[in-house]
C-alpha cells in the first residue's frame, strides 16, 4: 500500500472543502499514538495466507509491542478492521511502547469511520514523541477513494479515565498548514472522537497513560488473545 497524493495539485481552498476529514483523521492517530490501543487489543489466530507486498516491514515492531503487552499474536497477512476482532481472557499489563512500535501497530490495524457522510480510514503511519506529553503523527488519510496526507502535532494527557489536550500546535495537510479557527476546531472535536474511539477498543482498559522521551508509558488491562477477521480488500 502506496501513499498517494490526488491526481490534481492541492490549492488552499481544497484545505476548507476537505476540513471534517481532517478533524476526524487528526483525531484517530493522536489517540493511537496517545493510548497505544491496538498494542494490547490485538493479536492473531493466525492465516494461511502470505503478507501482503510490503506489509511485512511491520511484522517486527509489531512482534515487539505483542511481546510486551504478554499477548499471543500472529502477524496478519493485511490491515485488519480494529471492529471485528474476538478477544479472549483478560490480563494485566505495564508497558512503554516505542514510536516505531506504535508505528507499526497503527498501520496494521484499521479503524474506518464517518463525519458527515463520509468514511475515512488512516494508514501508513509514522510517529514520534519530540518531548514528554507530546504526540508527532505522519499518516495518509484514505477517504471515498482518495488518498490525502496529514501531519498533526499536540500535547495530550490520560486522566481520569479520559484524554485531554489544550490543542493542535501544528497540521498540516498536502503539506498546506492549517491555522487559527479551524485548527481550533480540530483540536476540540478531537478529544470527543479519542474517547468514544477509547470507548470503543476490544478488551481494553487503559489507568494510566503518559508520553515520554522513551515512548508510550501505559497501564491497565487487556486481552490475554485475540483472533482477527479477514484482512481488509484495500
Amino acid at each position: 500500500m502506496t501513499p498517494a497524493s490526488p491526481t490534481s495539485p492541492q490549492q488552499p481552498s481544497a484545505i476548507s472543502r476537505h476540513a471534517t476529514w481532517i478533524i476526524a483523521a487528526v483525531a484517530f492517530v493522536v489517540l493511537a499514538g496517545l493510548v497505544g490501543l491496538i498494542a494490547w487489543a490485538i493479536s492473531s489466530s493466525g492465516s494461511a495466507s502470505a503478507p501482503r507486498p510490503g506489509f511485512e516491514r511491520y511484522e517486527s515492531a509489531w512482534e515487539s509491542a505483542m511481546r510486551k503487552a504478554s499477548v499471543k499474536a500472529t502477524f496478519p497477512a493485511g490491515p485488519v478492521d480494529l471492529t471485528l476482532v474476538r478477544t479472549f481472557g483478560s490480563q494485566s499489563f505495564e508497558a512503554t511502547f516505542t514510536a516505531e512500535e506504535m508505528a507499526a501497530l497503527m498501520s496494521v490495524y484499521r479503524y474506518e469511520t464517518s463525519v458527515s457522510g463520509e468514511s475515512f480510514s488512516i494508514g501508513d503511519v509514522s510517529v514520534a514523541f519530540p518531548d514528554e506529553d507530546v504526540a508527532a503523527l505522519n499518516v495518509t488519510l484514505f477517504t471515498e477513494g482518495s488518498r490525502y496526507k496529514a501531519k498533526a502535532e499536540a500535547p495530550f494527557a490520560y486522566d481520569g479515565g479520559r484524554i485531554t489536550s489544550p490543542g493542535l500546535t501544528s497540521l498540516r495537510v498536502e503539506g498546506f498548514s492549517v491555522s487559527g479557527a479551524r485548527r481550533d476546531q480540530a483540536g476540540g472535536a478531537l478529544i470527543d472522537y479519542l474517547n468514544r474511539y477509547l470507548s470503543a477498543a476490544p478488551g481494553l482498559s487503559v489507568d494510566e497513560a503518559r508520553i515520554t522521551t522513551d515512548g508510550l508509558a501505559v497501564k491497565g488491562s487487556a486481552p490475554m488473545s485475540i483472533e482477527h477477521p479477514e484482512p481488509l480488500d484495500l
